[in-house]
């Protein structure tokens, strides 16, 4: 962020882009002499046309899956605008942004991933997953009130992510494993990372993109004042964004069946 906000224009994002290079071929030299344990050998010949379609005919895992796939669609939609969002309409500095996103979020979710870990070693990751889900469901609402005269809400939203976010990304990772049977389990994740990056990046970022670029004028001239600012497409989009999330959350998790999980209530 300093470095963009120093050089700037073209210069500056090659300069960021070579030294992150230039680490991402350091962190993979550090890679080369880790050792791969040996695979087992399987007795069985494996049909993978099979295997591929026992993924969906897993009632549970097919429950959790779906769910996942609208949660991370809903994420997805306004994730790539917020950085665009405080760039250009809250009209702030590289710097400020990646020390907002990247230091507080960190230091934050750092600080309170071990209490996530107890909390699901005691009720389980259903609950803490629909606990986090709906803080992180706000979140695209808090945005929208945050303006040009409020920067210091930006702060305060970067600690909520930090505090709830490891949560939810914690509890999905459990899940996937925990909801996938021994046999087999890689090609349930293959299948599980497929279908989710298709729906929560793939389709997520074509339809955000064209909601921005169709609802622009359209939104401009309604003259809507909000916190005595027009409103914008961003806004439009951070509401529907939360609307999904919320759908994925009250609608599509509830159906998932975790063994031993509990309500923290």
């Amino acid at each position: 962020g300093f470095l963009l906000d120093r050089i700037g224009g073209r210069a500056g994002f090659v300069t960021v882009f070579t030294i992150a290079a230039v680490f991402g071929l350091l962190d993979i030299a550090c890679f080369l002499k880790v050792e791969d344990p040996p695979p087992k050998a399987r007795t069985e010949k494996i049909q993978l046309v099979k295997v591929w379609k026992e993924a969906f005919h897993h009632p549970n895992f097919r429950k959790f899956l779906a769910f996942w796939s609208v949660w991370t669609f809903g994420v997805s939609l306004s994730g790539p605008f917020f950085n665009d969002y405080m760039l250009n309409y809250l009209h702030m500095s590289y710097l400020q942004i990646t020390f907002f996103t990247g230091t507080i979020f960190n230091i934050v979710t750092i600080l309170v991933v071990r209490v996530w870990g107890n909390l699901i070693d005691t009720y389980g990751n259903k609950p803490v997953m629909f606990l986090c889900g709906l803080a992180v469901v706000f979140m695209p609402i808090l945005w929208i009130f945050t303006t040009p005269e409020s920067i210091g809400m930006i702060p305060v939203l970067h600690v909520i992510s930090g505090l709830f976010w490891c949560g939810t990304e914690l509890t999905a990772n459990n899940l996937m494993m925990g909801l996938s049977p021994d046999k087999n389990r890689s090609f349930y994740i293959a299948r599980f990372s497929m279908v989710t990056a298709l729906t929560g990046s793939v389709l997520a970022y074509i339809t955000g993109g064209l909601l921005m670029e169709l609802t622009r004028s359209r939104i401009s001239s309604l003259n809507i004042l909000l916190m005595g600012y027009p409103l914008n497409n961003y806004h439009l989009l951070f509401f529907l964004s939360a609307l999904v999330r919320a759908a994925a959350v009250l609608i599509f998790l509830p159906g998932v069946e975790e063994e031993g999980a509990q309500p923290p209530f």
